[in-house]
């Protein structure tokens, strides 16, 4: 037996127009996360915000990722590595620089300017 409505409140209204929306959005998908996500984003009764976000997180797992591959011309990569590191250091040969002898301690307070401190006003009596 069916239940009539009563219109004139307000909350039975509205709960029952929130109830047809949950209902409405409701992704009926059988299997795995990807089909729920498939199913958010080509449902038109879905907010488009929830739709962009589903769509978005979806495509990571439909289209492959672009990846960088290297073409070694007929060498292993050990051989060209070695190969690399042979002409880095060669490159690395510098000459070594001349360094000062230390002065002495006597020299190096003589070098020392004093520190010249005049009394701030503020903390005078």
């Amino acid at each position: 037996m069916m239940k009539k409505l009563d219109l004139s409140d307000p909350s039975t209204v509205l709960n029952r127009l929130e109830y047809e929306q949950r209902e409405a959005e409701r992704i009926e998908t059988e299997g795995d996360a990807l089909d729920f996500l498939k199913g958010v984003y080509q449902n038109p009764e879905v907010d488009l915000h929830a739709r962009m976000k589903a769509a978005g997180i979806a495509i990571e797992y439909e289209r492959p990722k672009l990846a960088v591959t290297a073409l070694i011309n007929g060498q292993d990569f050990a051989t060209k590595l070695e190969r690399a590191i042979l002409r880095s250091t060669a490159t690395m040969k510098i000459a070594p620089k001349v360094i000062a002898p230390p002065k002495s301690i006597a020299e190096e307070i003589e070098e020392i300017e004093p520190i010249v401190t005049i009394p701030d006003r503020r903390y005078r009596r």
